[in-house]
């Protein structure tokens, strides 16, 4: 065959009496036929398909494929109809398959984005012919109501896939509702579910949720469970539904149904649950489960209005108002985040107080599993007039946001002291994980933190706790039984202490937690003298005897030097660890240590060698031993990441440098670096030197998975 002016094929001799055995073996292997009319490479010529039809052997056919996908551009003409492969054996078309005898499409696809009468009756006789059989249906084309019935008379059909208005027309949401209500069992009955869709859409405007995959608010263009393209890509999204039917339907699975809601975005939740029955109850429970404010579900008893400083308050009294929508949501709250510096989002003093007093006795406040606080200063008093805290609660975390004021005032540590306080009274231990965070204590803060950790301490598995200890707060910590997970900063912000006042502390943590999985410790320490004399390796050593860590973060301000037989002892202590972290900067307190680091990266091949599970590596290395490529066969190795801190730049070449790492590092593993903070003992790496590393190292490996190394 040779190619024609027009891009098509032809053949070059005729076919009259060619031999046709090879055409044989083949023909019957075709079960997937793609046909496009812009692909002029692979196009044939209409007069090379009529040469095939009017010259086959008797005893020979077609190819009979189950799939045939038509795809074209302009009015190019086909050559799937001058071929006529559709056959008995097709189960999957997007173009015509009405002239088969018997039933036998199970997946039709229609995409068009004009039509007419002609091809609107074309898909109807064949929805009718093969109605029986058809489990999938994509249509993407302007249709009528006639359509609509015979979708609806299809017997087998489990997976509908529809855009019904044009391309650059949007269709209203009023218009199809009903019709889709009627069909697939919508909201129906259930009034209030479609009335009180409409707080969860206000919930989301008033918190600033928005959806950045759809430019337009307007519902008709949000996909229910498919992911519509953007209208930048040229394709106006309509409506999409996705509708299963109830026999092998995925979705009759409760946890496959949650896994798909809880990945749609908050709009998407509402038109769900006014779609569908089924749908209903997990999308609700997924648009109120996490609040950041409680004003949306106070509206729904009375509506509420903004006041000048920008609180919530009611309009009117609700002594004798109907509490039965806030007891259709209010028990699907699970968390509740507060944040006393969005003050937009604020329930005023006097809206909570009024709730407390006239919440009926067959009624309960939210009772979150999580609780929140991201705080600056006291603020209302939500978590004491509304009392949140109950026998449901796991996550408790009360958090002073450093970065909007250094201190906190007396009047927040009290109310931080009253929360704990209200958790430790609970009659029976239910908290999983506690986080306090605060730049300031006092005693009795200390106290009511260390009550906390007293009642719920049979429960606990993760503790984040940064804020002054003391030794009651030591002895609390040491004395859970449950404890996995243990982040701490237990010295004053902007105070260096000095390590004597802190490892006695650390080695007894060891003692008594042995069982600990993952460990972070922020420290803001100082030494006298030499600097090489360091104590970070002290600690280090002592907590080699924690057997269990999977993940150990220091952040110490102290020069570190380690050595190669210290790292041997490591992996002779860590065999399960998997994110290992030293670094010299203080994150809780932001204190920093401009010290050159001394850990030579020559160490790297003994990480490697005696932490096989380690995925993660975070060292401060130096460049200063001489870097050359190792012939030894190392064993396999999970490490993913390396960074190198604020690596100087080495004295090899780059070179020298990526030819090293890569006979170490296990494949694939990405280069990380902190050159961007860089300081007067830095003479280098230059802004892009271990980004140049990072991306040369996976040229090399590209090329070795190329070879089948």
């Amino acid at each position: 065959m040779a190619k024609q002016p027009n891009g098509g094929w032809a053949f070059t001799d005729d076919v009259k009496d060619a031999d046709w055995s090879r055409y044989a073996v083949y023909a019957p292997r075709i079960r997937e036929l793609f046909n496009s009319n812009w692909d002029s490479l692979t196009r044939l010529s209409i007069l090379a398909a009529r040469f095939v039809l009017a010259h086959p052997p008797s005893d020979l056919q077609l190819p009979r494929p189950a799939s045939v996908e038509f795809s074209a551009i302009g009015n190019r003409l086909t050559t799937l109809l001058e071929l006529l492969i559709i056959s008995q054996s097709l189960r999957k078309l997007d173009s015509d398959a009405s002239r088969i005898h018997h039933p036998c499409l199970e997946e039709l696809e229609l995409t068009c984005n004009s039509s007419n009468a002609a091809l609107v009756n074309a898909l109807n006789v064949c929805l009718i012919k093969h109605g029986s059989r058809i489990a999938r249906l994509e249509i993407e084309t302007p249709f009528d109501g006639r359509v609509w019935a015979f979708i609806f008379s299809l017997s087998s059909l489990q997976t509908l896939y529809i855009a019904p208005f044009t391309e650059y027309g949007l269709g209203r949401l009023e218009e199809i509702m009903p019709i889709i209500q009627a069909q697939i069992g919508g909201a129906g009955d259930g009034s209030i579910l479609a009335e009180d869709a409409d707080p969860a859409i206000r919930r989301h405007e008033l918190l600033g949720d928005t959806d950045p995959r759809v430019g337009s608010s307007h519902p008709a263009k949000r996909s229910i469970t498919t992911a519509m393209l953007s209208p930048a890509s040229g394709w106006v999204p309509t409506v999409g539904i996705a509708v299963f039917g109830s026999a092998l339907s995925p979705l009759d699975v409760p946890e496959l149904l949650e896994m798909i809601i809880g990945n749609l975005a908050a709009k998407d939740l509402v038109l769900a649950a006014r779609v569908c029955r089924t749908w209903s109850e997990p999308a609700l429970d997924r648009i109120w489960r996490e609040m950041r404010s409680l004003v949306p579900l106070f509206s729904l008893v009375r509506p509420m209005t903004q006041q000048s400083d920008g609180e919530w308050e009611f309009i009117g009294d609700i002594k004798d108002v109907d509490w039965a929508r806030y007891a259709v949501y209010a028990p699907r709250i699970r968390e509740v985040v507060v944040r006393d510096y969005d003050r937009e989002a604020q329930l005023s003093t006097q809206a909570m107080r009024a709730i407390s007093a006239h919440l009926p006795s067959h009624l309960q406040l939210p009772l979150p599993a999580t609780i929140y606080l991201l705080a600056t200063a006291p603020d209302p008093q939500t978590l004491l007039e509304l009392p949140l805290i109950s026998q449901s609660l796991r996550k408790l975390g009360l958090m002073h946001l450093r970065f909007l004021t250094n201190h906190a005032s007396p009047g927040f540590i009290s109310y931080l002291q009253g929360v704990l306080q209200i958790a430790s009274t609970l009659h029976h231990p239910c908290l999983e994980e506690l986080r306090l965070c605060c730049s300031t204590s006092s005693a009795a803060l200390t106290g009511a933190f260390s009550a906390c950790l007293l009642k719920h301490g049979s429960r606990i598995a993760r503790l984040v706790a940064k804020f002054p200890f003391d030794e009651q707060a030591w002895a609390s910590i040491f004395s859970l039984p449950t404890l996995q997970t243990l982040d701490i900063a237990p010295l004053n912000v902007g105070t260096l202490r000095t390590p004597e006042e802190i490892i006695p502390m650390i080695r007894t943590l060891v003692e008594r937690q042995p069982l600990l999985r993952s460990l972070r410790l922020d420290l803001g320490l100082t030494v006298h003298g030499d600097p090489s004399n360091s104590p970070y390796s002290r600690i280090i050593r002592d907590l080699r005897g924690l057997r269990n860590l999977e993940t150990l973060k220091l952040h110490i301000t102290l020069p570190l030097s380690l050595c190669e037989s210290e790292v041997r002892e490591m992996g002779a202590s860590w065999q399960k660890m998997r994110i290992l972290e030293f670094n010299t900067v203080s994150d809780w307190t932001g204190i920093r240590l401009d010290v050159a680091p001394q850990s030579d990266l020559s160490l790297l091949s003994h990480f490697v060698r005696g932490l096989p599970c380690l995925e993660e590596l975070h060292v401060p290395f130096i460049c200063n031993a001489p870097l050359k490529a190792s012939q030894e066969q190392f064993p396999a190795s999970a490490l993913q990441t390396l960074n190198v801190g604020k690596c100087p730049a080495p004295q090899e070449s780059q070179e020298e440098v990526v030819a090293y790492l890569a006979s170490v590092l296990p494949r694939d593993t990405r280069i990380r670096h902190h050159s961007v903070y860089r300081t007067p003992w830095q003479h280098g790496p230059r802004p892009g030197f271990w980004d140049e590393v990072d991306r040369n190292l996976a040229s090399i490996w590209k090329a070795a998975k190329q070879k089948g190394l």
